[in-house]
């Protein structure tokens, strides 16, 4: 077994309604950080996507905490991104993240 420290990651995603009226993850933050799923979510990122996606012309339908796993039940691709930094923004608003 490893002596490295096996981090937790939190996910905050945006949900909104697009045009075509479909409800989809639009939007998501990747925190090095243990988050409960049952707490309103305060982020000055988030508050800045939702006004963005709304001037966009999203419908904004929620934002909350998804889910809080271990590093290892993430793709290798998120960890990489969150390799020296302490968050990872995933925007499909913008086309391919």
């Amino acid at each position: 077994m490893s002596d490295k420290e096996i981090k937790n990651i939190s996910v905050i995603e945006i949900t909104v309604k697009d045009k075509d009226t479909k409800a989809w993850g639009i939007w998501n933050k990747y925190i090095k950080d243990i988050m409960s799923c049952t707490n309103a979510v305060i982020d000055a990122d988030v508050e800045k996507a939702k006004v963005k996606l709304t001037d966009k012309g999203y419908e904004i339908l929620d934002a909350k905490v998804i889910c809080c796993l271990s590093e290892v039940g993430y793709d290798k691709s998120i960890i990489n991104k969150l390799n020296n930094k302490q968050s990872y923004i995933q925007d499909y608003s913008k086309g391919v993240a």
